[in-house]
């Protein structure tokens, strides 16, 4: 996948090996071998990388999500600004959300994301579409476009109190002034594969129940 996907001021979510959660961060500078990110960050917490550390470095564009991994080359600081350095990828793995089975249902879900000032907004909505790759959900607030949440899924799969909590970026929008409520669409863009095989499990359960007998 071209290298071209990667500019400046891009946002991107970078997560520790082997199994970190995802920080935000963004690209700050860029030539043909390197690039420079901002210090990953999530609710005012830093993520400690240091020289050597490998990341999943993952970001979200129109048609897909991208990821690729690399490994802390060195900190520095530019105009008092500390920044990290990788390697420029010359791969990217790209994972395109039509390739997964989309399962109308209704329920609920929880929404988190953070505000300019810091703080955190908490958003109670209503998942109307499911897929290994987002979901689509309906609330009273109208999120913009980019983006970043968390969702907490209660996914009735027979796995009681052991609700999913992931990363999205929001990807479309679409506001119901009659109704006085947003439809919102979702990609997943930080999420474990044990936890998108469990959503796909559920979705082709849900499937074969839908099936009228013969």
């Amino acid at each position: 996948m071209s290298r071209s996907r990667l500019y400046l001021g891009q946002k991107i979510m970078v997560a520790a090996l082997p199994d970190g959660e995802l920080f935000k961060s963004m690209i700050q500078e860029l030539d043909d071998n390197k690039l420079a990110i901002t210090l990953p960050v999530r609710g005012g917490q830093y993520l400690l990388l240091h020289k050597g550390d490998k990341v999943r470095v993952e970001f979200v564009l129109e048609d897909a999500v991208y990821s690729f991994i690399g490994e802390i080359l060195e900190r520095k600081k530019v105009n008092n600004v500390s920044l990290l350095v990788l390697p420029r990828p010359s791969v990217l793995s790209r994972r395109q959300r039509r390739q997964y089975v989309r399962l109308p249902v209704v329920m609920p879900l929880q929404i988190r994301t953070e505000k300019e000032d810091g703080s955190e907004m908490v958003i109670r909505g209503k998942v109307v579409d499911l897929s290994g790759g987002g979901l689509q959900f309906v609330s009273n607030e109208a999120l913009p476009v980019n983006t970043e949440v968390t969702l907490t899924l209660p996914l009735d799969d027979g796995q009681k109190g052991k609700p999913l909590v992931f990363k999205g970026v929001v990807s479309w929008v679409i506001v119901d002034r009659s109704k006085r409520n947003a439809r919102t669409g979702v990609q997943f863009a930080g999420i474990k594969e044990t936890d998108r095989e469990r959503i796909i499990a559920y979705i082709f359960r849900e499937l074969r129940k839908r099936i009228p007998p013969s």
